[in-house]
């Protein structure tokens, strides 16, 4: 008597199948997700998308570092090219009214965001980095003096270009600071994503590796399938030709 799943190669063979054909689907959707590196975050480890995270966030914030020691470093160049032309030989004292209220206007264009810049209150400390304690602190210089400073004294307007000159000289020195820590930022930012791709791509590539051999293997299910099932018939043709049908005579 022949028993159904008896067939122990075909089961074995439909084994194979099923377990390759759900492991070339997970294949397919990593090699799918590695495809586009913005997409691949199951695939980059935790540490690393988190240092690549936070290193964007310290290049946004150091954008905003720089527009606000440029807005202030604007309204000091200007009050400084006002003041020399009150140091102008020649300038009649009634000429200086106006330029007094130019160089207030001057210093008074020097906010960021309604914060004023350029009144003694200007200590921030910037982030420039990935982690809570990569702070850079800064202190802009006080110019209150000069928007008040009574310029009808010659005296009073040399003192204030000097304040200036050297107010400029440090905002200066603060933009190149700035500027070099966005450029090691940008060099961080660059080897993040330099890994980051690397790992992406190894990834890709074990997987489409894996993926030729789970084709292989399923393939050759396939065909052990094929084959059990061939013997499986060709017992069952057998059987059946060996009946012997009886004819009785009367």
């Amino acid at each position: 008597m022949i028993s159904a799943n008896t067939n122990v190669n075909a089961l074995y063979a439909q084994q194979a199948l099923a377990q390759s054909a759900s492991k070339i689907a997970r294949l397919n959707q990593t090699i799918n997700e590695t495809a586009d590196a913005e997409t691949a975050v199951a695939i980059t480890p935790s540490f690393l998308t988190a240092a690549i995270k936070g290193t964007k966030i310290a290049q946004a914030n150091q954008q905003k570092n720089e527009l606000l020691v440029q807005t202030a470093d604007t309204s000091i160049r200007d009050m400084i090219a006002t003041l020399k032309l009150m140091t102008t030989p020649g300038l009649s004292f009634q000429d200086l009214p106006a330029k007094q209220s130019v160089v207030a206007t001057q210093y008074a264009a020097a906010q960021y965001h309604a914060m004023a810049l350029l009144d003694g209150t200007g200590n921030f400390k910037f982030q420039v980095g990935p982690n809570a304690n990569d702070q850079f602190a800064a202190s802009l210089p006080n110019l209150s003096s000069i928007a008040n400073q009574d310029f009808s004294n010659p005296d009073a307007v040399q003192a204030s270009l000097n304040l200036a000159t050297s107010a400029e000289a440090a905002t200066s020195g603060l933009t190149t600071d700035l500027q070099l820590i966005d450029a090691g930022l940008q060099n961080s930012s660059n080897q993040l994503t330099a890994s980051r791709d690397a790992t992406v791509l190894a990834a890709n590539t074990q997987a489409k590796q894996d993926l030729t051999r789970q084709n292989l293997v399923q393939q050759a299910a396939q065909s052990m399938l094929e084959q059990a099932n061939a013997s499986a018939q060709m017992v069952l043709d057998l059987i059946k030709s060996t009946q012997i049908s009886t004819t009785y005579s009367f």
